[in-house]
Parts: structure tokens; sequence; C-alpha cells
């Protein structure tokens, strides 16, 4: 009875084991590396005339805090352009009065967006339609198990357009998920390859895009 109940629980032994690695191998299979971004949003208002957008963004870096100010508007073909039209270093000190004098003169923090959409462009240099699905398998599939597993927010959308692989997110935290996204795909070596921008709802149908990273882009954003 004793040898029996022996060989039982070295047999149990050898099955915890098994699971044990099986949980390893998945938690490996999650494992993601943020790297980290000289990089840090502090704020961004907003005015707007129905679907030409204002906006002021004030980031940090290195170099210092940034005031960026800017325009986005539609082209003849309905994409987003978005224009700087000043870039200055400002003192930490007066960070707050600026913001808070821009909100006194109608910007405000926010748009009445009823989710935040999050729509991240990856540009892919291939010309092949099977490299473009391999690429999708390998880098798409990582970018949305990680949103998804560190609970940034959840899938929406997904296609290939001219500008590369679109995929869309509703997040749950923006600050939160645009840091924790930025770091993620910097740890991918992405960053150079990637727009990231945030739908501006200017209307109850219609919608602007802010391209959000880079932090100083200027130029066309084609969602299509």
């Amino acid at each position: 009875m004793n040898k029996e109940l022996a060989k039982r629980k070295v047999c149990m032994s050898g099955v915890s084991i098994l699971l044990i690695l099986l949980m390893a191998c998945n938690d490996a299979d999650k494992a993601y590396y943020l790297k980290p971004v000289d990089l840090a949003y502090l704020e961004t208002v907003y005015r707007n005339d129905f679907d030409t957008v204002n906006y002021v963004r004030f980031f940090e870096n290195e170099e210092g805090i940034h005031k960026l100010s800017g325009v986005i508007r539609f082209t003849e073909d309905f994409l987003s352009l978005q224009s700087v039209s000043s870039r200055r270093l400002i003192a930490k000190d007066s960070l707050s009065s600026t913001i808070d004098l821009h909100l006194n003169n109608g910007y405000r923090k926010e748009f009445d967006n009823e989710e935040k959409v999050m729509f991240i462009q990856l540009q892919i240099s291939t010309n092949s339609l099977e490299s473009a699905y391999e690429f999708r398998e390998q880098i798409g599939e990582r970018l949305v198990g990680f949103i998804e597993y560190q609970n940034l927010g959840s899938w929406m959308a997904e296609d290939f357009g001219a500008g590369g692989l679109n995929c869309l997110f509703v997040v749950n935290d923006w600050d939160k998920a645009q840091r924790d996204i930025i770091r993620f795909l910097n740890g991918e070596k992405l960053l150079d390859k990637v727009l990231i921008a945030k739908r501006l709802y200017v209307s109850d149908e219609n919608w602007q895009y802010e391209v959000v990273y880079p932090a100083n882009f200027s130029g066309a954003f084609n969602s299509m």
C-alpha cells in the first residue's frame, strides 16, 4: 500500500511539473518588451470650427517642455491634413498658466467622444500580398495580444490600406494606452514605421484624426 501511494505521489508530482512548464510557456508567449521612450505627453487642448480643429500640444523630452500649435483640416480628398504652425520651449513653472490661458480663450481638454478610438498605422515596405499578410500575423496579432493582455483596450477593426496595416482599438485610458503602446512599439523596433492617431468627433457622424505620434507630425494622414 505504501509503495502504491508513493507511486501516486510521484505521478502527481510529474503532472504538477508539467502544468507549471505549460504555464511558463504560456507566460513566455505573452512576454512583451516595453522599451522606454524619451517622450512624455503632458496635455493637449482643442478648439474647433466644425471639422477644422486647432490644437495646442504640450510634451516633454530631453530638450525640455515643448508647446506645439497646429491645425487639422480636410483635404479635397478628405484626408486629415495636419499642419504645425509654431513650436517653442516653455519653462516648467509656466506650463499650468499657459494651459489655463488657452482654456480661457475657447480651448477645451477633450472632445465629447463617446469612445476613445486609437488608430495605429504600421507602414509596410513590401509589394507582396503574401509578405503583407505575414507581417500582419507576426506584428498585428502581437499588437492586438499586447493591448488586450495588458487590458489597455479592445480590438475594433483592421485592414490594409494605402498607408499600410491599419489597426483600430477602443482604449480604456488614453494616456496609459498611448504611453505603453509607444513603449511596446519601441521594443519591437517599429517606432520609425508607425503613425498613431486619435479620433476626434467633430459631429455625430463625422470625425478628424489627430496624429499624436510622432509628436511633431505634420502632413496628410490617410486613414483609408
